[in-house]
Parts: structure tokens; C-alpha cells; sequence
């Protein structure tokens, strides 16, 4: 019968690290599985966003014009020809309003608009801000 002998030249691992090496390997295994289903559905998610926010409407809620370029805008859900877009939204700056054009968008600042002939403008004025305070609660409260 022949012997066989073993030579360990390192220590054993101790089950903690036995635990840890154990743990990274389903760590990794998570983060690929993870990564596979992400890139799966990637190009999925992102022909839905597009779709979301492509120009479903070719004509100006306001005025009806037929749009080739609009504005977009988020609080109101409408499209806006640049004319109608000055007179709605000068009064209302904080509404999120983004310029579609062919294959692009940008978001507009308060004060700028756009108008016909790929031009954007900045109009300048005061821009009012009207803030509506409840008194009620302060009236119908009684005194201790």
C-alpha cells in the first residue's frame, strides 16, 4: 500500500473566512444575473420613454395651428405653438416647458420662449408671483 502525503504549506481557512468568500461568490453571482436582466430590458424601457415623449398631438391647444416644432409643457400636459406659449406662459413662470424640435428637446427657463423660425427669445418683465394664504384654519380655531 503506498502512502500518500499531503504537504500544506498554508493554514486552513477558518470558517469565517470559509463564510466570506462564500458570500462574495453569490454577491457576484447577483450583480451579473442583475446586470443580464438589466441589459435586457434596457432597450425596452427606453423605446417606452421615447414613446412617452414623442409629439402625440400636431396641432396648438390654444390657437389649433398645425405644429411642426411646440412646446411642451409638463404642469399643463399640452402642446403650445410659440405665440400661444408667450401669452399662456408669461404668466405662469414655474411651469416646466421644454422645446421640441425634430429629433431634440431642451427645457425652456421662465423666461424663455419660443418663437417661429427656430428662434428662442428671452422676454424680460417682472415676472409676478401670487401666493394664496388660507386664514380659515387661524378663524375657526377657538381660543384657550
Amino acid at each position: 500500500m503506498k502512502e500518500i502525503v499531503l504537504l500544506v504549506t498554508k493554514p486552513l481557512p477558518d470558517e469565517a473566512t470559509l463564510e466570506k468568500v462564500k458570500s462574495s461568490r453569490q454577491w457576484n453571482s447577483r450583480a451579473d444575473n442583475l446586470e443580464e436582466a438589466w441589459a435586457s430590458k434596457r432597450n425596452e424601457l427606453h423605446n417606452q420613454i421615447v414613446a412617452f415623449e414623442a409629439m402625440d398631438v400636431a396641432f396648438c391647444v390654444l390657437c389649433h395651428d398645425k405644429l411642426l416644432d411646440c412646446v411642451r409643457c409638463k404642469d399643463c400636459n399640452e402642446h403650445y405653438c410659440g405665440t400661444c406659449d408667450q401669452t399662456f406662459h408669461f404668466r405662469y413662470p414655474f411651469h416646466k416647458r421644454f422645446i421640441l424640435r425634430d429629433m431634440s428637446s431642451r427645457q425652456l427657463l421662465p423666461t424663455e420662449f419660443y418663437e417661429e423660425g427656430n428662434k428662442l427669445i428671452t422676454r424680460k418683465g417682472k415676472i409676478r408671483i401670487i401666493i394664496f394664504i388660507s386664514y380659515r384654519s387661524c378663524l375657526l380655531s377657538k381660543p384657550k
